[in-house]
Protein backbone atom coordinates (compact mmCIF):
# COMPACT_ATOMS: atom_id res chain seq x y z
CA UNK A 1 0.00 0.00 0.00
CA UNK A 2 1.30 3.52 -1.26
CA UNK A 3 1.39 6.13 1.47
CA UNK A 4 -1.87 8.42 -0.38
CA UNK A 5 -3.48 5.14 0.06
CA UNK A 6 -2.44 4.46 3.69
CA UNK A 7 -3.21 8.17 4.34
CA UNK A 8 -6.80 7.74 2.74
CA UNK A 9 -7.91 4.54 4.62
CA UNK A 10 -6.70 6.78 8.48
CA UNK A 11 -8.96 9.87 6.63
CA UNK A 12 -11.85 7.59 6.47
CA UNK A 13 -11.30 5.77 9.75
CA UNK A 14 -11.02 8.97 12.06
CA UNK A 15 -14.32 10.37 10.22
CA UNK A 16 -15.95 7.10 11.13
CA UNK A 17 -14.32 7.37 14.92
CA UNK A 18 -15.31 11.21 14.94
CA UNK A 19 -19.48 9.93 14.01
CA UNK A 20 -18.68 6.71 16.55
CA UNK A 21 -17.22 8.17 18.88
CA UNK A 22 -19.06 11.55 18.82
CA UNK A 23 -22.50 11.52 16.90
CA UNK A 24 -21.33 13.76 14.54
CA UNK A 25 -21.64 12.36 11.11
CA UNK A 26 -19.36 13.52 8.36
CA UNK A 27 -20.95 15.97 7.12
CA UNK A 28 -21.48 18.06 9.83
CA UNK A 29 -17.95 18.43 10.62
CA UNK A 30 -16.62 21.60 11.13
CA UNK A 31 -16.80 23.99 8.38
CA UNK A 32 -13.31 22.94 6.20
CA UNK A 33 -13.41 19.75 7.49
CA UNK A 34 -13.37 18.17 4.20
CA UNK A 35 -11.44 14.98 3.37
CA UNK A 36 -8.45 17.36 2.04
CA UNK A 37 -8.73 19.24 5.77
CA UNK A 38 -8.21 16.10 7.38
CA UNK A 39 -5.33 15.03 4.60
CA UNK A 40 -4.08 18.28 5.60
CA UNK A 41 -3.78 17.74 9.51
CA UNK A 42 -2.58 14.00 8.65
CA UNK A 43 0.32 15.30 6.52
CA UNK A 44 1.09 17.91 8.87
CA UNK A 45 1.29 15.65 12.27
CA UNK A 46 -0.60 12.40 11.41
CA UNK A 47 2.73 11.10 9.84
CA UNK A 48 4.77 12.14 12.55
CA UNK A 49 2.87 10.46 14.81
CA UNK A 50 2.51 7.07 12.84
CA UNK A 51 6.63 7.09 12.55
CA UNK A 52 6.72 7.09 15.96
CA UNK A 53 4.03 4.44 16.92
CA UNK A 54 5.66 2.23 14.37
CA UNK A 55 8.63 2.47 15.95
CA UNK A 56 6.76 0.67 19.19
CA UNK A 57 6.20 -1.91 16.67
CA UNK A 58 9.79 -2.44 15.32
CA UNK A 59 10.39 -6.51 14.15
CA UNK A 60 12.82 -7.92 16.36
CA UNK A 61 15.84 -10.15 15.72
CA UNK A 62 18.08 -11.89 17.74
CA UNK A 63 21.43 -10.51 19.29
CA UNK A 64 24.41 -12.57 18.18
CA UNK A 65 27.04 -10.38 19.01
CA UNK A 66 28.11 -7.37 21.23
CA UNK A 67 25.11 -4.53 20.04
CA UNK A 68 24.21 -1.29 21.30
CA UNK A 69 20.28 -0.73 20.68
CA UNK A 70 19.21 1.96 19.06
CA UNK A 71 16.36 4.33 19.42
CA UNK A 72 14.39 1.80 17.00
CA UNK A 73 14.81 -1.24 19.01
CA UNK A 74 12.18 -2.12 21.18
CA UNK A 75 12.31 -5.69 21.79
CA UNK A 76 15.86 -8.05 21.97
CA UNK A 77 16.64 -11.73 22.27
CA UNK A 78 20.06 -12.22 23.78
CA UNK A 79 21.68 -15.62 21.60
CA UNK A 80 24.77 -16.65 23.08
CA UNK A 81 25.04 -20.00 21.27
CA UNK A 82 27.82 -19.24 19.27
CA UNK A 83 29.75 -16.81 21.32
CA UNK A 84 29.59 -14.34 24.63
CA UNK A 85 27.25 -11.75 23.86
CA UNK A 86 26.91 -8.12 25.47
CA UNK A 87 24.62 -5.44 25.11
CA UNK A 88 25.69 -2.13 25.49
CA UNK A 89 22.78 -0.03 26.53
CA UNK A 90 23.15 3.61 25.36
CA UNK A 91 23.60 6.14 27.72
CA UNK A 92 20.68 6.99 29.64
CA UNK A 93 20.48 10.85 28.55
CA UNK A 94 20.33 9.56 24.96
CA UNK A 95 17.24 8.47 25.57
CA UNK A 96 15.45 9.41 28.24
CA UNK A 97 11.77 7.55 28.79
CA UNK A 98 13.14 4.95 26.13
CA UNK A 99 11.96 1.51 27.27
CA UNK A 100 14.00 -1.94 25.95
CA UNK A 101 12.24 -5.53 26.55
CA UNK A 102 15.08 -8.06 26.39
CA UNK A 103 15.22 -12.05 27.28
CA UNK A 104 17.78 -14.33 27.10
CA UNK A 105 16.84 -17.40 24.67
CA UNK A 106 20.02 -19.17 24.61
CA UNK A 107 23.23 -18.93 27.19
CA UNK A 108 25.26 -21.89 25.82
CA UNK A 109 28.03 -19.02 26.48
CA UNK A 110 28.03 -15.93 28.94
CA UNK A 111 25.23 -13.22 27.96
CA UNK A 112 25.16 -9.44 29.60
CA UNK A 113 23.47 -6.23 29.63
CA UNK A 114 25.90 -3.54 30.85
CA UNK A 115 25.26 0.41 31.43
CA UNK A 116 27.32 2.84 29.15
CA UNK A 117 30.46 3.62 30.79
CA UNK A 118 30.14 5.80 34.28
CA UNK A 119 26.01 4.60 34.27
CA UNK A 120 24.74 2.04 36.19
CA UNK A 121 21.40 -0.37 35.74
CA UNK A 122 19.54 0.26 39.09
CA UNK A 123 23.09 0.39 40.58
CA UNK A 124 25.02 -1.58 39.34
CA UNK A 125 27.26 -1.62 36.36
CA UNK A 126 25.47 -4.58 34.43
CA UNK A 127 23.39 -7.88 34.64
CA UNK A 128 24.43 -11.34 33.97
CA UNK A 129 21.37 -13.71 32.33
CA UNK A 130 21.89 -16.44 34.86
CA UNK A 131 19.37 -18.78 33.18
CA UNK A 132 17.31 -19.27 29.62
CA UNK A 133 14.17 -17.29 28.93
CA UNK A 134 15.49 -14.64 31.96
CA UNK A 135 13.93 -11.45 30.50
CA UNK A 136 14.31 -7.55 31.98
CA UNK A 137 12.19 -4.72 30.61
CA UNK A 138 14.49 -1.86 31.37
CA UNK A 139 13.40 2.02 31.05
CA UNK A 140 15.98 5.29 31.03
CA UNK A 141 15.39 7.80 33.57
CA UNK A 142 17.77 10.20 31.52
CA UNK A 143 20.50 9.39 34.38
CA UNK A 144 20.40 5.84 34.64
CA UNK A 145 18.37 2.41 33.52
CA UNK A 146 15.51 1.09 35.54
CA UNK A 147 14.59 -2.37 35.71
CA UNK A 148 10.90 -3.03 35.48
Amino acid sequence: MDFASFRDKVVDQFKALMEATYGIPTEYLPDGWSNDTVRDIWDTIGGVLAFLFALQFRPSAPVIGDYTPTILDTVLYVNAAYQSVVLTLPSAATYPGKVYHVKAIDLTNSAKVAAATGEYIDGVSEYNFILVNDSLMLVSDGTMWRVL
